[in-house]
């Protein structure tokens, strides 16, 4: 209990500092923020019916507001997209694991609030999305704040924003591509990010529990100091100089893959190498511990009893278990993979979504951060929810929550 209340009361905290150094000091900014926090976290304690409502209901309205701007009209539009919604809200309330529901509920205020303070902070700093070096007029420039949809204030621009992302399905207009919309930015860049997220995960599970795995079946031996050799390794060095070593010798040295690009497989070889190898050190670490943990236990020894071949023991009964630490940890390393794809990304130039974050936030276009930033914590929000389902899938223990 007294974690809770000093959780709730660091919220406040850091709540009222952002909300009182922004351009509303002291007002319905400061309220708004703090009250935000206090709702998101408030979450953890909504009692398991009202979460299924709560959490059914938000999942329907998300799937109507994505319906009505894909079922063709001919198919009656917005009704057809009310009907289907309705219905799929009702089965998620009936069928839905609960740990999905209290997702949810915490997801889309979170991103509500995510929105909002990512205003708040890009209209702290200095400087306008119209600045130049040749200097506009006043009229001039009131009329591309009225065309972009610029608003003196941040809370102006944050109604503007959430009624356009609402009604309209849009994410805002780009003020430096003009002519685009955020949303023929992001559409063809975002395949491109998720592609390359998707692969550097996965090469990062399997490498990391291959030594990890290795490591831990033989602890103290050669092969246990190698694999953790080359965890520290990918530990130590960040992803940028990773990236420039791997450019440099099988690029620039070697020439097996190309140098920068994108569209063939071997474009894709060395930037998700170079995201994917320092998480792959961390889920060797825990992988390898996992393993001497789990060969430990007595269901081992009783399947050894029994005569099993060794392969059919680590497969079978062992692998289980010892990859429980990982999937805990594929969270933050999704997290960490998805951000460090904007360095990746500028460093090898692929046309994914962290270029545009970058030049958004150089730019200071409002609209691409936001766009940006909104689809990142989506993707984050949910590959954190299929995380906690699996581990609630291997270890039944666990399993009151995800019912």
């Amino acid at each position: 209990m007294v974690r809770w209340i000093l959780g709730i009361a660091f919220l406040l905290v850091v709540g009222l500092f952002v909300g009182l150094n922004t351009e509303a000091a002291g007002g319905a900014t400061a309220l708004a923020v703090v009250g935000g926090l206090v709702f998101i976290a408030a979450t953890a304690w909504y009692p398991p019916a009202f979460v299924r409502v709560l959490g059914s209901a938000y999942f329907a309205v998300l799937l109507y507001l994505l319906l009505q701007h894909v079922v063709p009209g001919a198919l009656g539009g917005v009704v057809t997209a009310a009907v289907l919604s309705a219905a799929v809200g009702l089965v998620a309330w009936r069928y839905a694991p609960l740990l999905a529901h209290r997702k949810f509920c915490f997801m889309v205020p979170s991103m509500v609030f995510l929105i909002y303070v990512t205003t708040l902070l890009m209209y702290q700093a200095p400087g306008s999305p119209f600045a130049s070096e040749k200097q506009a007029s006043a009229n001039v420039l009131e009329a591309k704040a009225s065309k972009f949809k610029v608003y003196p204030n941040a809370n102006e621009f944050f109604v503007g924003y959430m009624h356009d992302l609402i009604v309209d399905g849009s994410l805002g207009l780009s003020v430096k591509s003009q002519g685009r919309t955020v949303n023929q930015l992001l559409q063809p860049a975002f395949p491109v990010s998720a592609t390359l997220g998707l692969l550097a995960i996965s090469l990062a599970v399997g490498i990391g529990l291959f030594l990890g795995v290795r490591a831990g079946l033989k602890p103290n031996s050669l092969a246990d100091y190698s694999s953790m050799a080359l965890a520290l390794v990918g530990i130590s060095l960040p992803n940028f100089v990773i990236g420039a070593l791997l450019l440099i010798l099988f690029a620039l040295k070697l020439g097996w893959f190309p140098v920068a690009g994108w569209g063939t497989l071997g474009h894709l070889v060395l930037p998700a190498l170079t995201l994917a190898l320092p998480y792959a050190a961390y889920i060797a670490r825990l992988a390898r511990g996992g393993t001497i943990e789990v060969m430990r236990q007595d269901y081992i020894r009783t399947a050894r009893a029994k005569g099993l071949p060794e392969r059919v023991v680590v497969l079978k009964h062992a692998l289980k278990g010892a990859i429980l630490p990982v999937v805990s940890f594929l969270g933050p390393a999704v997290a960490g993979i998805m951000t460090g794809s904007f360095v990746v990304e500028q460093l090898f130039g692929i046309p994914g979504m962290g270029r545009w974050f970058v030049t958004g936030a150089t730019d200071r276009d409002y609209s691409v951060v936001l766009g940006t930033a909104l689809i990142y914590f989506t993707m984050i929000t949910m590959f954190n929810m299929f995380v906690d389902l699996a581990y609630a899938w291997l270890d039944p223990r666990t399993r009151t929550e995800a019912e």
